[in-house]
């Protein structure tokens, strides 16, 4: 709903800014270092180095991955992980999570929820040490696969995402659009969203829309 997509990323941007404000612990943000309070109200896990053998295929194979969907007990891997890159914290059902894992550990996720009469790629995620290896790209293919699997073409299919990041899209098909080409849930994400990018990530929002699947490999 609406109001719930709201809510939460108001509540999402008080937290960010919590970490400014309040003293104790040391955090960065951007260039000027802030005294925050560790997060004793949390119990989120802390995010975990990958294991040796996923760091020596950075930058080559993916192959040894396996997939699976996700489960209710994913998502506090999964919300630590959309709180650590700032991103929209709303995860709707679990099941619609892809997960790619090396041996037990997860390594990268992300979705592709309702939203309204269409759907959004969304909380997508690659551990730090895999990026560049070509584990996003595969992500986002296997999504758009399940997502046709389900009867849905795949240009019912928005994101919105970091204007730095959107070369990475426009390889797998998306193109951005203005946000008034957006779905109404969307642009109400945006109009929101876009304060959190330019305060915490310094940078503006951009709206894409999946234009094809001549992906780029």
């Amino acid at each position: 709903p609406l109001y719930y997509s709201a809510g939460v990323w108001m509540l999402f941007a008080l937290g960010l800014g919590l970490l400014v404000l309040v003293p104790a612990g040391t955090a960065t943000l951007g260039r000027t270092r802030h005294r925050v309070a560790p997060m004793a109200f949390t119990r989120l896990p802390a995010a975990r180095r990958c294991p040796r053998s996923v760091h020596a295929r950075a930058g080559s194979s993916t192959e040894r991955v396996r997939w699976r969907s996700g489960t209710l007990g994913d998502i506090p891997w999964v919300a630590s992980r959309m709180f650590q890159e700032k991103m929209n914290p709303i995860l709707t059902d679990p099941s619609r999570f892809l997960l790619a894992l090396d041996g037990a550990t997860i390594v990268a996720c992300g979705q592709i929820r309702p939203l309204g009469d269409a759907f959004e790629l969304a909380s997508l995620f690659v551990e730090p040490e895999l990026r560049g290896s070509g584990l996003g790209s595969s992500l986002v293919e296997r999504l758009l696969d399940r997502h046709a699997e389900e009867g849905h073409g795949c240009d019912d299919v928005y994101l919105l995402t970091l204007q730095r990041t959107t070369g990475f899209y426009t390889r797998l098909g998306f193109v951005q659009i203005d946000v008034t080409e957006a779905p109404s849930p969307m642009q109400l994400e945006y109009s929101i969203g876009r304060q959190v990018a330019s305060v915490f990530a310094g940078d503006s929002l951009a709206v894409m829309k999946c234009a094809g699947r001549s992906l780029t490999k």
